[in-house]
């Protein structure tokens, strides 16, 4: 159930270098998860790179610091190819201090995530709290019941 009393829910889209944009439960503006939904929705798609690992730090810093309880999952919905060249930020920037799912998803093109960074946003080589990786080819896979009933096995 996502209740601003209850759950924690929030929503961060990047791009490129400083372009984060964040909308979660408890903003001043959102006080249930169907305003939550309408935020999210009216965030317009940004152009540019994918600077992953600035999103992730963003994250670490304006959303995870909210959700003080210990039972927190980050979910990273991304094309899986962060730009490392030029953003320098580590892709498991939040290793330490919650769970992740990297949920990487083959764009319009067909290109298919890449696997070596997936593993990195999902902390997959560290023996502490290791997340879980997965690929999917594109985004109407995110409906299907069976991958909603295993992604809310991992979470919950």
């Amino acid at each position: 159930q996502f209740e601003a009393g209850e759950s924690r829910v929030g929503v961060v889209q990047y791009s490129h270098d400083n372009t984060q944009e964040l909308v979660a439960m408890g903003d001043a503006n959102i006080d249930n998860i169907g305003v939550l939904k309408q935020a999210v929705k009216n965030l317009q798609w940004i152009a540019g790179g994918t600077y992953t690992g600035e999103a992730l730090q963003f994250t670490k810093d304006n959303l995870l610091r909210r959700f003080t309880s210990d039972k927190r999952v980050a979910i990273v919905i991304t094309d899986g190819r962060s730009d490392t060249l030029r953003d320098p930020t580590p892709l498991n920037s939040l290793c330490d201090v919650t769970p992740v799912v990297s949920l990487g998803i083959g764009d319009i093109f067909r290109n298919p995530p890449n696997p070596d960074h997936l593993n990195d946003i999902a902390c997959l080589s560290r023996p502490t709290r290791p997340g879980l990786s997965i690929q999917r080819d594109n985004y109407a896979e995110l409906l299907d019941d069976t991958f909603l009933q295993n992604i809310t096995s991992y979470v919950c």
